[in-house]
């Protein structure tokens, strides 16, 4: 019975002993799968880290060039940002000279202008008042003596002696004509038997020479007084 006892138990614990075997190679199993499984993790993810950092140092390196290609694009621009504010400058300096320049020239300008402005004031305020009824010869010798009034006046800045049909043409502003007394024009009293009447005088422009017939010696005196007094005072 005790042996049969004995037995019996080894036999129950060979089963129990294979059953644990057969449960520690089942678990063997699971462990070298779960290990497989893993080592194929670690792989792919080794892998995964390997293109991830291929790519970063793709990336840094693309960075690296771009910022290099920034610099010598920041390098060009700072250049020619000097290049361009040196000319500004330059172009400035010379504008303000030339303004500068201009400023004298004007303010020269102005001080002549003022100058002669002041000469007109002067020659105006000796401006003498003649006028009245002369005979005036045409232009040909063989032009009449016709009656015409005559008036000394300033206009645009010349000096001339305008003259009209008659008194009232002349207070309505309508001359016939205008001598311009310039520089260059001389007034002068004549013999009467230049042109066979008396009181006559001349105003000789460069273009013609004008003949007049006062009604008097005292009136035509007068006249070459008052024109040689214009004329003594734009030849100063």
């Amino acid at each position: 019975m005790n042996q049969d006892s004995s037995i019996q138990q080894l036999v129950a614990a060979a089963k129990i002993l294979k059953a644990e075997v057969k449960r520690l190679r089942d678990v063997e199993t699971q462990l070298r799968a779960e290990i497989v499984s893993l080592t194929e993790k670690h792989d792919k993810l080794e892998f995964d880290k390997g293109s991830e950092i291929d790519q970063l140092s793709r990336q840094i390196e693309e960075l690296e060039k771009n910022k290099e290609k920034l610099l010598n694009s920041i390098t060009t621009t700072q250049a020619a940002h000097d290049a361009e504010k040196q000319n500004l400058e330059s172009r400035l300096e010379i504008e303000h000279e030339d303004l500068q320049k201009s400023y004298v020239n004007t303010i020269e300008e102005l001080q002549q202008k003022i100058q002669e402005l002041e000469n007109v004031d002067s020659t105006i305020n000796q401006f003498p008042e003649v006028e009245g009824f002369l005979k005036k010869r045409g232009a040909s010798e063989r032009s009449r003596f016709l009656e015409r009034y005559l008036r000394l006046d300033f206009i645009e800045g010349v000096f001339q002696v305008l003259y009209y049909d008659s008194y009232e043409t002349n207070m309505n502003g309508k001359s016939k004509g205008s001598i311009a007394i310039t520089p260059t024009v001389r007034c002068f009293q004549v013999d009467n038997s230049k042109h066979d009447r008396p009181y006559c005088f001349e105003i000789a422009t460069d273009d013609r020479t004008y003949v007049l017939q006062a009604s008097s010696e005292n009136d035509a005196r007068n006249w070459v007084e008052q024109l040689n007094k214009v004329l003594g005072n734009l030849n100063k």
